[in-house]
């Protein structure tokens, strides 16, 4: 059976394919500095090690006999190839402390099922409330957290807050639920504060699940042989986490125009200034939005600064206007 609320929250975020972008050429940049290291200190190393071994007319020291001439020259030749096969078998094996050592992050047991989903141990504090449950850990989800309504109806104290949305597109169609606001996911030992939370009104299968918005947060490996998920925290302070400051939910993709308003946020400031679900927006300040990434259009459209005066440029029914508001936060 498909699985409808991944490809709701895999399709959701406007800009994902730019964020995705941008991730991962900051992991890569990190990955090459670190290779351009590892090769700096090789270098270093291979430059000292002859300067010990060699003399200045070109005759081995004691140190060059040993690691040129004598058995011990194997060692130096095979022993990385030793590490790298001692590894390879050992990882499955490792225990946590071992693994934490190794992988120097926050190791957590990872539950994998016949389907390959991977489950971690979680805990969601909701309104002070606390529940801990098996999170999905979906790499292809592009939302934040998402809960189901069974784990909601554990919390004894219910949110403060409770907005009414599109929590997701699919094959389907748009997925209705609520945006709330969790106080706080624990993950071994992290905590993540002040996440917007998803609930869809339809029940996934499952308890709940956590998808790159928070796991880009980390430096984190899934060792699916192992059954384990590595977390390191980014040195860099994350960026708070984004929802909605206008009210509006773009349908997802776009044309080479404009994008399609798929739901306005009841009682939002777009609409008060008049946007309704089917409208068409074609500029942001008098600048086209063809000239936008798709994460330029979401922060210039979607989540401006609360206090920010923006106006849109729309048509309804072929008919262009101009609609003026003021963004304001819609989940506190």
């Amino acid at each position: 059976m498909a699985d409808p609320i991944r490809n709701y929250q895999t399709r959701a975020v406007p800009g994902a394919a730019v964020d995705i972008d941008q991730g991962l050429r900051a992991y890569m940049i990190k990955v090459y500095n670190l290779m351009g290291l590892g090769l700096l200190i090789t270098g270093l190393a291979a430059w000292g090690a002859f300067q010990l071994a060699v003399t200045g007319d070109g005759q081995l020291t004691a140190f060059g006999a040993l690691i040129y001439t004598s058995a011990f020259r194997w060692v130096v030749i095979l022993a990385p190839l030793a590490a790298v096969f001692f590894l390879s078998f050992r990882i499955q094996s490792m225990s946590v402390a071992a693994a934490q050592t190794t992988f120097s992050g926050d190791v957590m047991p990872l539950r994998v099922e016949p389907s390959l989903h991977s489950f971690v141990p979680g805990t969601i504090v909701v309104n002070a409330d606390t529940v801990k449950i098996d999170l999905h850990v979906d790499t292809g989800a592009r939302q934040t957290l998402s809960l189901a309504q069974s784990t909601m109806a554990r919390f004894s104290a219910k949110p403060t807050t409770t907005i009414p949305t599109i929590v997701g597109f699919g094959s389907r169609g748009a997925a209705r639920g609520d945006a709330i606001r969790a106080d706080a996911l624990h993950l071994g030992a992290s905590a993540i504060a002040n996440i917007p939370t998803y609930v869809p009104n339809n029940e996934p299968g499952e308890q709940g699940r956590i998808g790159l918005r928070v796991l880009e947060r980390f430096n984190f490996v899934v060792d699916y042989p192992g059954k384990r998920l590595v977390l390191r925290p980014r040195t860099k302070p994350p960026e708070a986490f984004r929802f909605t400051t206008t009210g509006i939910v773009f349908q997802p993709g776009r044309d080479s125009v404009h994008r399609r308003v798929a739901f306005v946020i009841a009682g939002s400031p777009a609409e008060r200034a008049g946007i309704a679900a089917g409208d068409s927006v074609f500029a942001v300040g008098g600048v086209a939005l063809t000239t936008l990434t798709e994460d330029g259009v979401s922060r210039a459209v979607v989540t401006p600064r609360a206090g920010d005066t923006i106006t849109l440029t729309t048509t309804r029914a072929g008919k262009r206007e101009g609609r003026t508001l003021v963004a304001r936060t819609i989940l506190p």
